[in-house]
């Protein structure tokens, strides 16, 4: 049983987001990144506990990062923690996975507004 509910990972990921103010990206600047620069990490990377946190994720989406979880890819304990804590969400990680890969930061706001709207989820703090 996943430890998230689909609340709790919109509530924690669009105060992340919104908090951090900027992507995660590689140095260039020209790749999001799970774990960035400076301390960044994007929609996804931002509830991946630093102790489960690989390279080896990186340049995969969330759907490509479970399949390969699925197929037992990683360490036992990310695979575990892929497939259990965030495999339930999957389809509300890649929307947000897919708002800080392809969306201006400027747009995050009304952009986690509309789809809280749409998945009948509650406005974080943040948003209110």
């Amino acid at each position: 049983m996943s430890q998230f509910t689909a609340q709790s990972l919109f509530d924690t990921i669009a105060t992340h987001l919104l908090t951090q103010g900027k992507k995660a990206l590689t140095y260039d600047g020209t790749v999001c990144r799970y774990r960035g620069t400076a301390g960044t990490s994007c929609a996804v990377g931002c509830v991946i506990p630093n102790k489960f946190y690989t390279e080896d994720i990186e340049g995969e989406s969330v759907t490509s990062m479970l399949k390969h979880a699925m197929a037992s890819t990683y360490s036992a304990p990310l695979n575990a923690f892929l497939l259990n804590d965030l495999g339930p969400h999957r389809d509300l990680l890649r929307d947000l996975q897919y708002l800080h890969d392809e969306h201006a930061v400027e747009s995050w706001e009304f952009e986690l507004q509309s789809m809280a709207r749409r998945l009948n989820l509650n406005l974080p703090e943040v948003l209110q």
